[in-house]
């Protein structure tokens, strides 16, 4: 591809507008038909945020460079990140790629920015299915708009609604392109004022055959949206309401549904003043639809039964209207209610006049969300999740903290705030969002919402939709952004500002941890490289691995604890060196510790060695550092000979008042990353006469054939940002201009300047690689020798890409000549051992006067 230098070039280095130009510059290298250079400009924006149109020029780059599977992959992925992207299904189609083409085809169909090549295609795909009618209707609650394709004979249209009866017949229009799949199109223009909602049906006679489509469609609402924003104002106190309706849509999961009823009736047995609303949403479960008519005879609940399935929106407006005055919960089918949740919802409602609504913390419900913000955590089990609300009760009370909307899963609301916005939506169809547009639109009012920090329920999490949900939510995440355009801003500012993590520190600080469990504990800055714990030997399958880390902060180390498996503790933050019940070491000790796995411990501040002192359990030591041990390089208490013989022998012994012999009792292992590590563990087995010696390498790469291709690349490692290794590649950048190829240099992971590295035009910046991915992206990307920049750490990964790939690699040497990253003896002469103490400038020379004496054949073809 001809590099021309333009706005879009230009764009690349510009941070606002770098992730867009990735995507236009990777189309124009596909139509230029530079593939490699496609798939490295789309790769590295995938790393950014795998969004669809990212995934999808990659699988398109991957298709053309011959990886059918990594393209395949990538296609699957692209649906998954939008099931709505026209371009992806369309792509799904032409690849009869064996996921449900028939899915892709209906949502090409539903996407009006579809393009009419890929609605040909979807409509043939349908017809070959069976389908004989196809349309895509919309209602404005006064028009129906949109266009239907069919098979056969005139088109029949018919609408009702509670407001009238619509019929139109409607003639082939033989100039419609959409016409050519099934035989007959038209489009679709009718006046139909029937109110909020109505049913059409579409009918076609072929061969003396009749058939039929009926759709279900509500106003859109955009209209009134735009003219329905009121000025806030303070609404009024409300006085408290002791009678509580609870409403309850019932459709799938029969056994999340019982559980829930049980507890909720448990309530009502406690409260008389409770009342029920059922509602069976059409449910395709005859169980539930039975235990909803068990609990439809009693006193105090009332059934509604819908005879067609009208989703979460239509479901809650049909209940409301049965109780139009008072306070409501809305509660979701699949959430277990604590004792007692339902009157402290509203405690922590009636805290302050303006709060309209009020939602408890539980595993899973967005802002809510324990321990993981935002995610759908797994529901802990009844005896947890009672822990957890006793813990928040006793802690928190009627405490509450604000939050940008409430959430529809287990929402009180006031009966003062339901005056003012009395229905839901339902312009969100079946579901999602139509919870955050209602409150939305009472935060217009002047209202508040809040989580209600003293109270825990359980929640399930949606399994109504299944495959669908991704596609719902994206399509109405849309609609809300249209309705509401700063409610992404204020979201993502909650999210930055994080409120709630206090209160989630406060439990988790407070919680039981009964099970047994490994620490791992590392400077902040070394915990991301640690990977496949238990493939390395570290850990074994089934062990719960605690991560300590720390970092420095003004006056001391600030050390977080997060559990690897995303289970509690995720917020927990200590300060070093601190006493008394709120320290990391009176927190451990409540810990049924098996095992400590200690890295480079030499580095850790003696106030956090301290932390571990009261620990009897076995330790390991992980060495990752290769200079620890040479005397060469300034480190503390670590002054040995250069080989590793006289290390074991003439290394200092540790002081009695020292932390580590406190902390790093009965040492068990002493292991290391890779063989550039053997000085350092020298040292510490004649530190630590008692340990074992062992090798915590990540497994061996498969060696691959490389097909003959021309590998004009050189790519420098960074398995983690290093300004070492950006600061080398900006002087190897230097060297390598005169060079005629996309990008000679690829910083293959990350960095900590990478749009400056790129700005040169001579270095491409992957961004983050997964263990997983070093081999294929290094055959992707034409890369011919391999660097190790960062003198201290990644000689494993250079050990086992070199041996995987058979590529010449250049490293700084601590080993005097031990470490020889090779599978093969004529291999190793062709690799680069440095001086680690060589300067910056020196070594810029020496590698770039070997990577052209190395390539030099290449260069010349």
């Amino acid at each position: 591809m001809t590099w021309i230098f333009d706005e879009m070039t230009s764009a690349l280095h510009d941070p606002d507008r770098h992730a867009d130009a990735l995507l236009a510059l990777a189309a124009r290298a596909l139509r230029a038909r530079d593939f490699t250079a496609a798939f490295m400009l789309s790769d590295r924006r995938c790393r950014l945020d795998p969004n669809a149109a990212a995934l999808l020029l990659r699988s398109l780059a991957s298709r053309r460079l011959g990886r059918m599977a990594d393209a395949d992959m990538d296609l699957r992925q692209a649906s998954e990140a939008d099931p709505t992207d026209a371009d992806v299904n369309f792509e799904i189609l032409r690849r009869g790629l064996s996921v449900d083409k028939t899915e892709a085809a209906w949502s090409i169909v539903r996407n009006p920015r579809a393009k009419e090549a890929a609605r040909l295609a979807a409509l043939a795909a349908l017809g070959e299915t069976g389908e004989r009618i196809v349309a895509d209707l919309h209602y404005d609650g006064a028009r129906i708009l949109g266009w239907a394709a069919w098979s056969g004979g005139p088109l029949s249209l018919t609408a009702d609604s509670a407001l009238g009866h619509v019929e139109r017949a409607l003639a082939p229009d033989p100039r419609e392109p959409l016409a050519r799949p099934l035989g007959a199109a038209a489009r679709i223009d009718i006046a139909a004022p029937l109110g909020e909602s109505c049913a059409i049906r579409l009918r076609a006679h072929e061969r003396e055959q009749e058939r039929e489509a009926t759709i279900h469609l509500v106003a859109d609402g955009k209209s009134r949206a735009a003219n329905a924003r009121p000025s806030p104002v303070a609404p009024r106190a409300p006085a408290p309401s002791r009678t509580l309706t609870i409403v309850v849509p019932l459709y799938e999961d029969f056994a999340a549904t019982k559980l829930c009823l049980r507890a909720l009736y448990r309530e009502c047995a406690a409260d008389a003043e409770l009342r029920v609303v059922l509602v069976d949403d059409a449910s395709p479960n005859p169980a539930i639809s039975r235990l909803a008519r068990e609990h439809g005879e009693r006193a105090d609940t009332r059934l509604i039964v819908n005879e067609r399935n009208l989703g979460y929106a239509a479901s809650v407006n049909k209940a409301l209207a049965f109780c139009p005055d008072g306070d409501v919960v809305l509660l979701n089918a699949d959430v277990y209610l604590t004792r007692g949740a339902l009157r402290r919802l509203a405690q922590a409602a009636y805290s302050a006049p303006d709060i309209a609504t009020a939602i408890p913390l539980t595993n899973n419900a967005e802002f809510a969300s324990f321990p993981v913000p935002g995610a759908s955590n797994p529901m802990p089990d009844v005896g947890r999740i009672d822990e957890l609300d006793a813990i928040a009760s006793d802690m928190f009370g009627a405490s509450a903290v604000d939050i940008p909307s409430g959430v529809g899963f287990c929402l009180f609301v006031k009966a003062a705030a339901r005056a003012q916005a009395p229905r839901f939506n339902l312009a969100y169809a079946r579901g999602y969002f139509e919870d955050v547009d209602y409150c939305l639109r009472l935060a217009q009012a002047g209202w508040r919402h809040v989580v209600a920090t003293g109270v825990f329920v359980g929640h399930e999490g949606s399994r109504s939709f299944k495959d669908k949900k991704r596609e719902l939510a994206l399509r109405n995440f849309t609609l809300l952004k249209s309705r509401f355009p700063d409610y992404p801003a204020r979201l993502d500012a909650f999210v930055r500002a994080d409120p709630l993590r206090p209160t989630r520190m406060s439990i988790e600080a407070r919680l039981s941890y009964a099970d047994p469990v490994v620490l791992l504990v590392a400077p902040a800055q070394r915990i991301d490289r640690l990977q496949d714990l238990t493939s390395r030997g570290l850990t074994q399958d089934g062990d719960r691995v605690l991560q300590i880390s720390w970092e420095p902060s003004r006056h001391s180390e600030k050390m977080s604890v997060r559990d690897l498996s995303g289970a509690a503790p995720q917020s927990l933050e200590f300060e070093a060196g601190r006493n008394g019940s709120g320290s990391l070491a009176a927190f451990l000790q409540r810990l049924r510790v098996r095992k400590c796995i200690f890295v480079d411990p030499v580095v850790a501040p003696a106030a956090v060695l301290r932390e571990f002192a009261g620990i009897d359990s076995p330790k390991d030591l992980l060495v990752t550092d290769p200079a620890l041990g040479d005397p060469r390089r300034d480190a503390p208490a670590l002054v040995v000979s250069e080989s590793a013989l006289a290390a074991a022998a003439d290394a200092p012994a540790l002081c009695d008042d020292d932390p580590w012999p406190m902390a790093l009792r009965r040492v068990d292992r002493v292991l290391i990353e890779d063989s550039m590590c053997l000085l350092s563990a020298a040292w510490a087995l004649q530190s630590f006469p008692g340990a074992r010696f062992a090798s915590a390498a990540a497994p061996a790469c498969a060696r691959w054939v490389r097909k003959p291709k021309r590998r004009l690349r050189l790519g420098v490692l960074a398995p983690f940002a290093s300004a070492e290794t950006d600061s080398l590649v900006a002087g190897l950048a230097r060297h390598s201009r005169d060079i005629a190829l996309f990008s000679p240099i690829v910083l293959c992971g990350d960095s900590f300047n990478a749009l400056a590295l790129m700005a040169s035009f001579t270095v491409h910046v992957t961004g983050a690689i997964a263990e997983e991915e070093w081999d294929r992206l290094i055959d992707l990307m034409d890369i011919g020798a391999l660097v190790l920049a960062n003198r201290s750490n990644g000689f494993g990964l250079l050990e086992r890409l070199a041996v995987a790939t058979s590529l010449p690699v250049a490293y700084f040497d601590w080993s005097g000549g031990v470490f020889s990253p090779a599978s093969r003896m004529d291999e190793a002469s062709r690799n680069l051992a440095l001086d680690p103490m060589l300067g910056e400038a020196e070594a810029c020379r020496a590698i770039d006067a070997w990577f052209r004496r190395e390539l030099k054949p290449r260069l010349r073809c």
